[in-house]
């Protein structure tokens, strides 16, 4: 429905267990280009986000992890996920309930 690649980005930029997506891709018989281009893409966001804690250690420790990692990282990985899902999801419902394109 979505595409190898959209969907391991998508995969990855939800903060589904690693584990679980990469034997989800591999049952499944995503290519390993697609695999590995959408990993490195999928998960960009959150390595970011690592490297920004792990910067600021003090600040994690003395008043938690969201006082250097913001929401709005999730929720932008959150929309940049549901964005690539539109159009697959679109075109699929529409198949569902007006039938096949002429």
């Amino acid at each position: 429905m979505a595409g190898d690649l959209r969907s391991v980005v998508i995969s990855r930029l939800i903060p589904a267990p690693s584990d679980v997506v990469s034997a989800g891709a591999g049952l499944s018989g995503v290519p390993l280009r697609a695999f590995v281009v959408g990993t490195a893409l999928g998960e960009l966001p959150w390595a970011f986000a690592g490297v920004v804690a792990g910067e600021s250690i003090e600040t994690v420790v003395a008043e938690g992890l969201g006082a250097v990692v913001s929401l709005q990282l999730a929720a932008a990985s959150a929309v940049v996920a549901v964005l690539l899902l539109a159009g697959p999801v679109y075109r699929q419902a529409n198949a569902n309930w007006f039938g096949p394109a002429q």
